[in-house]
Parts: structure tokens; sequence; C-alpha cells
């Protein structure tokens, strides 16, 4: 709606704020924040992986498990008679290292060897089980990535908005007949996984957890037990081999091999490590492996029952390491993330590259770390705990408290010297680091790491509260524009408890600022008040001019989206007056836009053109065309809203063309939009369908996905103007779907509430030569458009259209991200649309717009669907149904201050209760809608509504 100014930069680090085309309204709302003293935890990083099949790549050392595997195997068959839903592979209670996950890979491979899923088989570990609750991953943590990994590329930021997509793109996977496979490693309870389990029988969901999940409704629920003695002295052999095929140890000593496997509990966990020791050491006979295991087991202090295998076979292993293996591993134990890469150890081991790197690869050989893709490790949790154990224990020095912080500190440096590099690409800021050359390398790796990096703020917070600051400033920008609004909330509420510890006033501010963009990024404006409310306070309190003004440029914006204009128009004049103070001319510009959109809000039309047009000649001084256009733009609407059309069309040409100059397509794609929106309430309609034309071949040239669906949107309703209701049906339609491919609720609830309204139209001339508009009975009018979308100093206007429209256009700004492939052309929709002018699709459409609205809090929108549902439902007769509809939309506007809106519910309303023979009820609400006319000085309406309670025996409507 408006832009967001960015404060000045600390000495370290950096700060962000929305700024022009960067600022984008994607709406989020994740878990509260409080800005205080209470405990943090970052969340989790969820990591999908594809698994190929046994035919490609390494082949799995599996054996054993027969049984398992058939029935596992016929559980996945695409065999009708043998679908189920989801397969559960329960291990005893408690045991770690059974061999779960291996059992359920090596089975998929195999599924995907046979093309049972051409979707793909997806593996994400769950971290049910680990030592440390903030590396459990839960559902939501889970949904994006897997978003991602099925082919959506641009995410909801809401949870629930992300798992509608998530069950969207599987309905339309199993519709492709297109199978996948989930595979949910280590899931500790039903509600981590509950809302990722496909509703369509064609996927297959494979769970692996160490308690047998009871209330899971599943077809298969396999206890997976100890393996036998025979499969386990195969696989320690098959171990063996494998590194030295002609190995004469595998068959010399029998009985030593099965009592091997017996000191282990016959668990593969255990088995892979005591293997390990035998690969390594050619020279050590089964026999003494057996010998030190027994005493081994007799050293253990306190057995925890199901893992006394495994601790019996790592403290043999960890005793035969080399010294330098052994640090290593504990060291590695530290980094807080789901994995490390190579320089994390290094940083962690404080030893050279290539022998860390060395030493890392003994260890996967070892079986005590494990290889998740070529450049990255991971430890399992049972052997994380065990290292952190001799980390504290160790009595040679090496694993003494203080060598445990320099580590942590090392790591802790590591990772904030690289995020600082890899962020000044996002700083538009020329690159200064050989590591991260280009901005794609740096994006990359921040996607990597970003787990590590969020976990390692919240454990720095004690120890090292400057790195829990500063890491945070320096990650705002590439959360915010890769839409982590999640993380960027959780980071900045631990950056500013840091500040606070280190009693830093200006980067507390500025902390305070990222979390109030972040929070109006998640929709949640309320708490992003406060949060630019308290920075506002610091500014002040330090003196900081600059910063101020900025504080107050954002609060502004967050009053606006809560509607509380009278306010922000406050903030916007102090900030303007501050920029005149200090001298800083381009956050001018940015404040005499951002008053100018608030003066139009409060009816000041003649200042917010006064403002725009200030804008317009400061920006022509400072020979910023770009500037100049948006505040061309700006100016535009405004004169609209003024009924000066034809100045209104000149400056919005005058926009595109500056636009088109500088190159800058996105904008310029916006301006012919608000310019089509103009020549429309010339009359001009031929005009007004070239120039939405126009903006939706930008759109999908330049791949703005959200953007293409306002230009659907305003053809569509352009094209009813001038009778092309098909069409506009097909156009409204497209936008219903693109809106739905892309995740953007609110867009769809838009996009519906118009479909609905088009088929209306088309209905009543079907039927009867009319359309909706002529209805005189239900005092509805032809579709009108939202306000037009401003531009350049921010993302579009997002003001809604006046209730008699009965539409409403798309809030919000275009989205940096884009999703594969084009939306369906018009003419090739596949849309019946004699199914569709059924009026129970049309009340359905208007259902969906509400439901939608709902949740994406706009309670104007969901008034303008309501008040459209009550219409639909009077077509259809449904009188007694359409009253309630009627009412709450009325009710909504009074909440949201539309006056008007508010007056044609209760008129609609009366008409509602009228033909539904309730005609004392009817009176009553007309009377209640006159009295709200007369309040807002609506003398047509006034006139007309008192003429009718006249007619209807009302001899005195106002008494």
């Amino acid at each position: 709606m408006t832009s967001n100014r960015p404060p000045d930069h600390p000495d370290h680090g950096g700060t962000y704020s929305a700024e022009a085309h960067d600022a984008s309204r994607v709406y989020q709302a994740q878990r509260d924040i409080v800005i205080g003293e209470t405990s943090v935890e970052s969340p989790p990083i969820a990591v999908v992986h594809r698994l190929h099949g046994l035919s490609e790549g390494r082949p799995d050392l599996f054996v054993g498990r027969e049984a398992e595997v058939e029935l596992l195997h016929s559980s996945l068959s695409p065999d009708p008679r043998l679908q189920v839903g989801t397969t559960v592979v329960s291990a005893v209670a408690g045991m770690g290292g059974i061999g779960k996950t291996a059992l359920v890979r090596h089975v998929a491979r195999i599924a995907v060897d046979e093309q049972w899923f051409p979707a793909g088989a997806l593996l994400a570990d769950l971290h049910g089980y680990d030592s440390y609750a903030s590396r459990r991953v839960l559902a939501h943590h889970l949904v994006g990535p897997l978003l991602r990994a099925i082919g959506v590329a641009t995410l909801d930021p809401t949870p629930s908005g992300q798992f509608a997509q998530y069950h969207r793109q599987l309905g339309r996977l199993a519709a492709r007949n297109r199978a996948l496979l989930l595979i949910l490693d280590n899931v500790a309870d039903q509600e981590q996984i509950e809302a990722l389990l496909p509703a369509e029988r064609l996927h297959r969901v494979l769970i692996t957890t160490r308690e047998p999940l009871n209330a899971l409704s599943a077809d298969q629920n396999l206890r997976l037990g100890l393996l036998d003695e025979e499969t386990a002295v195969e696989l320690v052999s098959a171990t063996m081999v494998k590194a030295w095929p002609a190995d004469p140890r595998v068959a010399a000593a029998p009985a030593a091999m099965r009592e091997l496997v017996g000191l282990c509990d016959m668990l593969p966990l255990a088995l892979g490590i005591v293997a390990g020791i035998l690969v390594a050491e050619r020279d050590l006979t089964v026999a003494d492996m057996v010998e030190e295991l027994r005493d081994g087991a007799t050293r253990l202090d306190v057995l925890t029952d199901g893992i006394r295998a495994v601790r019996t076979a790592f403290d043999l292993s960890w005793d035969r390491l080399p010294a330098e293996q052994a640090r290593l591993l504990s060291l590695v134990a530290l980094n807080p993330g789901p994995d490390f890469a190579l320089d994390t150890a290094v940083a962690l081991a404080d030893r050279p590259r290539q022998q860390t790197h060395t030493a890392l690869r003994a260890l996967v050989g070892a079986h005590l770390l494990e290889r998740t893709s070529s450049r990255r490790w991971r430890v399992h949790d049972l052997i994380r705990l065990h290292s952190a154990e001799k980390l504290r224990d160790h009595e040679d020095g090496t694993g003494d408290e203080r060598q445990r912080a320099l580590a942590i500190t090392r790591m802790l440096q590591h990772y904030l010297t690289s995020a600082d590099a890899a962020a000044a690409h996002f700083d538009g800021a020329p690159a200064i680091s050989p590591r991260f050359p280009t901005g794609e390398a740096a994006r990359r790796w921040l996607d990597e790491e970003r787990g590590n990096l969020l976990a390692a703020v919240v454990l720095a917070l004690p120890s090292h509260p400057e790195v829990a600051l500063h890491l945070p400033l320096r990650l705002a920008r590439y959360l915010h524009r890769h839409r982590h609004f999640d993380d960027m909330i959780t980071a900045h509420q631990t950056a500013v408890r840091a500040a606070r510890r280190l009693g830093d006033r200006r980067s507390e501010g500025t902390a305070l600022n990222n979390l109030g963009t972040g929070l109006q990024e998640a929709r949640r404006f309320e708490e992003a008040v406060a949060a630019h409310q308290q920075d506002l306070a610091i500014c002040r309190r330090i003196g900081d001019r600059h910063a101020e003004g900025t504080a107050l440029n954002n609060l502004g914006i967050a009053l606006q989206e809560i509607r509380r204009f009278a306010e922000a128009v406050a903030a916007h004049r102090e900030d303007l007056a501050i920029c005149r103070e200090t001298g800083d001319r381009d956050a001018e510009g940015v404040a005499l836009s951002n008053l100018g959109i608030a003066l139009q809000e409060t009816g000041h039309l003649h200042e917010a053109m006064t403002a725009h047009q200030t804008a317009v000649e400061l920006y022509r001084d400072l020979d910023d065309p770009g500037g100049q256009a948006a505040a061309l733009n700006n100016l535009g609407i405004a004169l609209q809203e003024s009924q000066r059309f034809e100045d209104a069309v000149e400056a919005h040409r005058a926009a595109a063309s500056l636009y088109r100059q500088v190159g800058d397509r996105p904008a310029e794609s916006l301006a012919l939009s608000n310019l089509g929106l103009c020549l429309r309430r010339l009359s001009r309609i031929e005009e007004a369908v070239a120039a939405h034309r126009l903006d939706l071949v930008i759109c999908r040239e330049t791949g703005d996905r959200h953007a293409e669906g306002i230009a659907l949107s305003n053809l569509g309703i352009a094209l009813q103007e001038i009778g092309q209701l098909r069409e506009a049906v097909s156009a409204h339609q497209a936008a219903v779907d693109l809106y739905r491919r892309v995740g953007d609720r609110h867009g769809q609830a838009v996009a519906q509430n118009n479909l609905g309204v088009a088929l209306r139209q088309l209905r009543h001339r079907e039927q009867d030569g009319t359309t909706g508009a002529d209805a005189p009975d239900l005092g509805s009018s032809a579709p009108r458009p939202s306000v037009p979308r401003s531009s350049g100093t921010g993302p579009p206007d997002t003001t809604s259209p006046e209730q008699t429209a009965g539409t409403v256009g798309p809030r919000g700004g275009r989205a940096d991200e884009t999703t594969p492939g084009r939306s369906r052309t018009l003419s090739n929709l596949g849309l019946s649309i004699v199914r569709l002018l059924r009026s129970e699709d049309v009340i359905e459409a208007h259902r969906r717009a509400a439901t939608l609205f709902h949740e994406t809090d706009d309670r104007h929108g969901e008034g303008i669907a309501w008040n459209n549902l009550g219409l639909a439902l009077q077509e259809a007769a449904q009188f007694a149904e359409a009253a309630p509809a009627h009412r709450r939309a009325a009710e909504l506007f009074q909440q949201t201050e539309d006056r008007s809106g508010q007056g044609m519910a209760l008129q609609h309303l009366g008409f509602a209760l009228e033909s539904a023979n309730r005609g004392a009820e009817a009176r009553s609400a007309w009377r209640s809608a006159l009295q709200v006319y007369v309040e807002c000085d609506d003398r047509q309406r006034t006139l007309t509504l008192r003429r009718m309670l006249i007619d209807a025996g009302d001899h005195d409507p106002l008494a």
C-alpha cells in the first residue's frame, strides 16, 4: 500500500525496511511474539531429500528384513486391491538405531525403480526424539520445504495457507495420476504429521517412530524388532566384505562372530559401529573385538534401556579413534542446526581444511557421521548425545568447558562473518567477498545454512549477545525477500532481547523496526504498530532524528493497514517535517507519497493531490525519473478520487511512459493497470480493455503471477462493462485458478467474488436479457474495480471499492517470486460456463470468497463478499438465507467504518426481509439504512430510500 524507508545502518551489520519495489504485501500469521525476557527458540529447519532408485547412485547395504520389506513393498503397490493410505513403521519403545530409516529408504528406492511414484519419493527427518526440543520439526515447519519439493515456488507465508497449497497440489498430482511417496522419519507423535497426510489414497506415506502412533489411522502398523542372529552376522560380514572382498575374518571364527553380534544386542546402529572398527583395523580379529566389547559393557555406569548396545559400541569406537578424530566428532556435535558444512567443521575444529575433511571421511567410514550430500554431514541424535558426554568428561583437556566455549565462539564468528559477506548482495552493494562472487552463490549458501544461522542466533543469546543482535540484522533483507517471515520475526525478537542485554538502544530500535516490518508482512498489524511505537520511543530518547523519521513512516503504514487513518496522517506529517529538517530529500519524497495516500483515505483529496504534486516536482528536481513516475501514478489515483478523470489519465500515461524509459516493466504494467481503471471511469471501455490487455502481457513477460491475477481481474471487469460476459467469466476464472496455484488466498477471495458477480450478470442475460445491474429490486449496480494501485515508492494501493460495485480488487503488491508455467489462455480454460451458470455455483463462489477474506483477516473484503452472497441467495429465491448474509455484511462494514457500505447492506437486508414476508423487519432495516445515508450525506440514496419507505406506508421515515 505504501512504502517503508530504511533507517541508518549501524557500524556493525545492517538494517532492513521494505523499500520501493522490494516491498510486497505477502500475508502471514504465525506464532505470537512477545518482546520481553521470555525464552526464545529458533524454529527448526526441515530438510527434504528426493530419493533415487537403487539403479541410480550407490546401492544400499541392506540385509535381512525380508518379511518387512515385502509387507511395506506391497503396501506401496499401485494395484487398487492393495492400496492403503499410510504405513507406520514403529520401533520398540525408545529404541533408536534399530534400522527403521534404512528399511523405509530401501523399500522406497525399490518403488522408485519400479516407477510407482512419478511425482517422486521425498524423505524428511522430523527429529522427533532429538535431545534438543528446538530441533524437533513440526508439520508447519515442514510444509514449506515439501511445497518447494513438489514444484510450488511461491508460498503463502501463513501456515494455514501453505497447508491449503500443499493439499491442493497433492490433489492436482492425484488428478494427473502422479503418485507421491512421502517418508516422514523420526516422528514422535501424531501431532507432528497429521496435517501433512494426503487425503488422496493414490499418494503414500511411510512413517518411522519409536513408539506406536496408536491415535493415527494407519493401514499398516509394523513393529520393527531386533535383527535375528543370522541377519546380524550377515550385516557385519557384508560391511566387512564391501571394504575388503577377501577379508578372511568373515568366516574364520563363526562362534566369535555370533557372540559379537549378541554383545551388540543385534542393534543395527551398534553393529555398524563395530563393523566400522573391524574395517578400519584389519589386524584386529573378531575374537579380540569380542573381548573388548565384554570389557566395555562392564565399564558403563548408568545404562539407559534400549541404547546400551550403542553406548557400549560408541565407547569402544571412541577409545580407538585418533585424538584428532575424537576431538572433531565431539566438536561438530556442538553445531546447533540440522547438519553442517565443511567450513563449519573447520571453524569448530580450528584445524586446516584438508585435515578436517580427511577426518570427516574417516568418521563417516566408522559409522559415526552420516554424509547427507557431497558437501554436508549430520550427527545421529544418539551419537550427538554421547559425543556431548565425552566432551564434558574427557580428561585430557580437549573436552573441558573452556575448549567447548572457544569452539562455539569460533563457530558463531564463522556464521556471522559468512552471513555478512552473503548479505552484502541483498544490500545492493557490489560484491566484496571472493567467497560469494555472485548473488546466486550468496543465496544458495543462505538457503543451505538458514537452519544453522537461526539456531545460532538463539544459541548465542546467553553468552554472545552481540552475535544474537547482529546476525538477525544481516539476515533481515534475505529473510524478507524470500518470505521467511516467521524466521524474520523470531530472529528479531531475539535481537531485541540481545540489544537490551547489551544496553544498545540504537540497535534495539533497529531490531524493533525490522520486527515491525516482518509483523506487517505477516498481517499482524496491531503487533507491528506496537513494535514501531517502541522503536519511535527509543529514537526520540536517543535523539536520532533520521531514525525517528523512519519509525514514524513505518508506524504510519501500519496504522493505515488497521484503518487508523487520522493517526497515520499525523505520523506521516511529523515524518515529513523531520525529512525537511534533516535535508533528506529522497526520504521527503517517500514521506510526501505516504502522506498523500493517507490523506486520500481521510477524504482530504485536495491536500492529497498537493502532496503528490509536490513529490512529482521534488523527484523532477532530483532527476529521478523512477521516483517521478511513482509520484505521478499516486497523483493519478488522487485525481481519480477527485473525479478529475481526464487529468488522471494524463498522469497515468506519463507515469507509464517514464517507467518505460527507465526499463521498469513491472511498474509500467502497474501504471497501465491504473490507466485502464481510469479510462473505465470515463466510459472509454475499449481503451481500458486495451490497457488491461497490455498490462497482462507485461505481467506474463515478467513472470509476476500476483500482478497477472490483478490484470486478469481488471480485464474481466472491463469486459463485463462492454457486455463480453463469457470472456469476462473466463478471465475471472483464470484469476481464481492462478491465485489458487500461487497460494494467494486473499487474491483468490477477490477473484472468487468477481467471478460470482460476472456469473450473476451472465445468468440474467441468458435468462431474460438483463444483467444483475438491471435488477432494481436488489439495488445492485454494475461491477466497479478497486481504487487504483499506487506504485514506485511502495507496493500497489490496496483500498477497497464502493459496496455498490459488488467487487473488490486485489490487495497488496507484486510478488518477487514466480511459479513454473503460464496461466491457461482465456480461450482454453476448459471451463464449462453453462455449468457455472447454476445459481448454486454463483452462491458457492461468493461463499468461498467470504471464507477466504475471513481467513486472511480482511474484514472489509469479507463484508463485500457477504453482501454479494446475499444478492446471489436472493436471486435464487433463498430469502431467509440471504437476510443473515446482508446482516453480517452490515456488521462488518460498521466495524471497518465503511458507512456507505453499511447503508447498502442494510438496504439489501430490507429487500431480503420483504421478500420473506417479514415486512416490519424490512422497514426497520430500511430506516437504519436511511439513517446511515443521512449521516454520511448521501443525498441521492437518502431521497430514494425515503420515497421507498413512504410508498411502504412509513410516512415519517426518520422519526
